[in-house]
């Protein structure tokens, strides 16, 4: 896993408030902003809210710059599970953590043109953040803004290795082995223009650190990464709260150094189009799902990158405890 992304992939408000801007997340080489797509936003007081989310990256497309190449061989299925917990301190600050657990079916050709698969399976790196909302939207119109910041920990094994026992890159390692600084800015407007039409957009920048003890002594220094997304949602009742959205989001992820040498076949631009759907069945419970579209790609050498991928999320509430006065008589 080549980092753990912050997140700025803006899902959808549901009118109970259980969905919100994005915080942070978690990424994996190609496997992109999982958690990113998945994040909670900041937290009411006192409330404490946990997802569970569960993401699938099929990835067989082979891309060198904008060019797309032929590819008959080379297969990348990705399974990520996401473990989300956000605390609301008071009614601006929020702390929120972020773990993920990751598979992956890897195929290739061997050199006999027999199919050979590789599986790996393991913790990714968490991510710590303490969010704080700027604007309150109760006060200035309907608009928001939240920032956030915090640390990635090199939770996560980077020393996985193949059948025939070579170490994966670092672009397939569960983990990063390194820590990274994670910002993030969120704006918001509901009812844009009508009621119950919500603009999202936000911006996460990944300052990456280094992994001294890459494959024991050498350096690998990740790339730094940025991540954008704005598109609206819209909110109506159909017998519970239904939002559907869709988001233009761009990514761009520089390029890794080995020992001081760039690794030719990391970093680049994306973008997607990624539209879905999320219910607030009660007040306290939503579900989201969601998808990416690829819509542009230019990468730095050949590299895998996603054909299709679908998202889904549980987000459970625990409210506040309400403090009843008595009057005495």
């Amino acid at each position: 896993m080549r980092t753990f992304l912050l997140v700025s992939v803006l899902i959808f408000v549901a009118k109970t408030g259980a969905f919100s801007q994005p915080c942070c997340g978690a990424a994996a080489g190609g496997m992109g902003t999982a958690g990113a797509r998945m994040g909670l936003g900041t937290a009411a007081p006192g409330d404490f809210q946990i997802q569970f989310a569960y993401d699938f990256n099929y990835m067989d497309r082979l891309y060198d710059g904008a060019a797309r190449l032929a590819n008959s061989d080379l297969i990348r299925v990705i399974h990520t599970g996401i473990l989300e917990v956000n605390y609301g301190i008071n009614r601006r600050l929020s702390v929120a953590a972020m773990a993920t657990y990751m598979g992956q079916e890897i195929g290739s050709r061997k050199i006999d043109g027999g199919r050979q698969v590789d599986y790996i399976w393991g913790f990714g790196d968490m991510v710590l953040m303490a969010k704080y909302r700027l604007m309150n939207p109760l006060a200035w119109s309907g608009w928001e803004v939240a920032a956030g910041i915090g640390p990635k920990l090199p939770t996560g094994s980077y020393s996985h290795t193949g059948s025939g026992g070579e170490q994966f890159g670092m672009d397939i390692q569960p983990g990063t082995g390194s820590f990274d600084g994670i910002s993030w800015l969120s704006v918001s407007k509901n009812h844009l223009f009508i009621s119950n039409l919500n603009l999202r957009s936000g911006i996460t920048y990944r300052y990456a650190g280094k992994n001294n003890s890459y494959q024991g002594v050498r350096v690998y220094d990740f790339g730094n990464e940025i991540q954008a997304s704005t598109g609206l949602s819209y909110s109506f009742y159909a017998g519970v709260n239904w939002d559907v959205f869709g988001f233009t989001r761009y990514r761009y992820q520089g390029t890794d150094m080995l020992d001081g040498n760039p690794v030719e076949t990391i970093g680049g631009e994306w973008l997607f189009a990624s539209p879905g759907i999320g219910a607030a069945v009660t007040q306290n419970l939503s579900f989201l799902l969601l998808a990416d579209i690829p819509l542009h790609h230019n990468l730095k050498g050949p590299q895998l990158t996603s054909s299709f991928r679908i998202s889904g999320g549980i987000v459970y509430n625990i409210p506040a405890r309400q403090q009843v006065t008595l009057a005495h008589r």
